[in-house]
């Protein structure tokens, strides 16, 4: 624990006139310094009572040959000599005594963070617990408080179609939302509650229909009305340039413009980004359109992601429409004073967090990193998240230099942060932050749900149900954070990072960290470095 000290500074009082008036200012001018200088009168007060004590004693010696020894007065502020008075007295560390073995080779080079969460102190850190390391899906737990906190809890992205300004078009305007289905009415993709393409094209149709209602028939009894030169003309047909006759609807779409200027799409794949991760099924061009976060199949977590989010979504649209005919399909903007059509909405920010964390969802990060950048007026590109997560991210009461944020899922290699810095924001998210709590529950539960399932088996199964966290593996580095309830009851938020010669066996060695963790809790000993290390 830090000792925390303040210098005591002389000051001159200048010297007053004799008198009344010169006393009651001295008196009052030593009251005022009395008030001001509590730590300098105590010392003071020490000097004078062993003064006493001596002068007591010389006094008695002597009383019977000398005469009265002058009173002792006060030692002026001037008189004193600056000096260093410990404000609090150091509190006795405590020795813990519950080590975790980290030695072995599989750990690589490990840097952790782990925390009391009641009283913020940091129990174990080891190899520059307060230095970047690779994050990997650890980066997400950024994402989400950068997302919560720009975006809030309960904002809902839209996804919206307005009439064209040119007869035959509507605009579909993107909106952000990764977890937009094309999914049958009635079934549920990987993001339940997700809006549906389906209603996004009835309510189109339901719309267009409102608009330009049908009237047919020759004579007034059937509904049809004279223009105003006389003659029998259908009032819908003459004024509606989508109206096709009586023997079809009265509106035709014979083009959709789609808008995805939200952001631009020329990054929309980082190269740091490992290709299989899209053709294997983790990770999606980030566009700001696309259906069940680009995935071949919207119902499994991992599925093949395609080469035009944005042009499969708008397919699915046009199939969802049911029209006669295929429209054209071209790129531009939507005016936003022209009708409005259609609209649908995702559920809160503050359940897509937990969808994300529940699924270590890398494309559901990254949109949401990119419209958190949109939403600030940046350009909602990748290069734009470094300020963004650094000014956001600071204002947690958190120190936020050495964050280093590439993307928003984490799948860049690059993007770094702090092992202690994850366990403090964790720490906040459990105990602090109103907003920071969809944080904790968006974590999968160690052999209860999400990624974490069908991990900590066999002897490791002690923290199931007590851990809740998230983990990945990369080529380079492996990673495993989250809050653990030990054994003797308290609340640990941990952050381990393995980089280096990481194998196969380093998931299963960071695991077996938790469960010593687990079975130390408070009385866990501080950590350090190997040797060498």
């Amino acid at each position: 624990m830090a000792h925390y000290y303040e210098r005591v500074n002389s000051q001159e009082t200048p010297s007053q006139p004799g008198g009344a008036d010169a006393t009651g200012s001295a008196r009052s001018r030593v009251s005022e310094w009395l008030v001001s200088r509590p730590r300098a009168v105590l010392v003071a007060g020490a000097v004078l009572v062993v003064a006493a004590l001596g002068a007591g004693a010389v006094a008695a010696g002597a009383s019977a040959s000398r005469g009265p020894v002058a009173s002792v007065t006060a030692a002026t502020a001037e008189e004193l000599e600056p000096r260093i008075v410990p404000e609090v007295a150091a509190a006795p560390a405590r020795a813990r005594s519950c080590v975790v073995d980290a030695s072995d080779p599989a750990f690589a080079e490990l840097s952790a963070s782990v925390v009391n969460v009641a009283t913020g102190e940091q129990l174990y850190a080891r190899g520059g617990a307060d230095k970047p390391v690779s994050a990997l899906s650890l980066h997400k737990l950024m994402t989400a408080a950068v997302a919560l906190h720009v975006l809030g809890p309960e904002t809902r992205i839209p996804t919206r179609v307005y009439e064209g300004s040119v007869a035959g078009t509507i605009v579909l305007q993107a909106g952000g939302d990764a977890t937009l289905s094309a999914v049958p009415a009635g079934a549920e993709s990987v993001y339940p509650g997700a809006p549906k393409l389906s209603d996004l094209a009835a309510q189109t149709k339901a719309s267009l229909d409102r608009l330009y209602p049908g009237e047919s028939g020759d004579d007034d009894d059937d509904g049809a009305r004279r223009s105003d030169d006389g003659d029998d003309t259908d009032d819908a047909w003459f004024w509606n340039p989508f109206a096709r006759g009586d023997s079809g609807p009265d509106w035709e779409i014979t083009e959709v413009v789609v808008d995805t200027r939200l952001w631009g799409a020329s990054d929309a794949w980082d190269p740091a980004w490992p290709a299989e991760e899209r053709t294997t099924g983790t990770q999606a061009r980030i566009v700001p359109l696309m259906v069940d976060g680009d995935r071949q199949d919207a119902t499994l977590v991992t599925s093949p992601r395609s080469e035009d989010p944005a042009g499969a979504a708008t397919a699915a649209f046009v199939t969802a429409l049911d029209l006669p005919s295929a429209p054209r399909v071209t790129q531009g903007s939507a005016i936003t004073d022209r009708p409005l059509l259609a609209e649908v909405y995702s559920q809160p920010v503050s359940v897509l967090v937990q969808q994300m964390l529940h699924l270590n969802d890398h494309t559901l990060a990254d949109m949401l990193a990119r419209l958190s950048s949109a939403r600030v007026g940046n350009d909602g590109s990748a290069a734009s998240l470094q300020q963004l997560y650094e000014s956001v991210l600071s204002q947690y009461g958190i120190p936020a230099s050495g964050i280093v944020a590439a993307d928003g899922s984490g799948l860049n290699p690059a993007s770094a942060v702090a092992p202690e810095y994850v366990a403090r924001l964790l720490s906040v998210a459990v105990s602090g932050d109103a907003t920071l709590r969809y944080i904790h529950l968006g974590l999968p539960v160690a052999g209860v749900s999400g990624p974490l399932l069908h991990r900590f088996s066999g002897d490791f199964a002690t923290v199931h149900s007590v851990f809740g966290g998230i983990g990945a593996a990369g080529e380079s580095a492996t990673s495993l954070g989250g809050l653990l309830t030990a054994a003797d009851g308290t609340i640990l938020a941990l952050s381990l990072q393995s980089i280096g010669d990481v194998t196969s066996a380093t998931g299963l060695a960071l695991e077996s960290f938790v469960v010593a963790a687990h079975a130390c809790g408070d009385n866990l000993a501080a950590g350090k470095a190997p040797s060498g290390g």
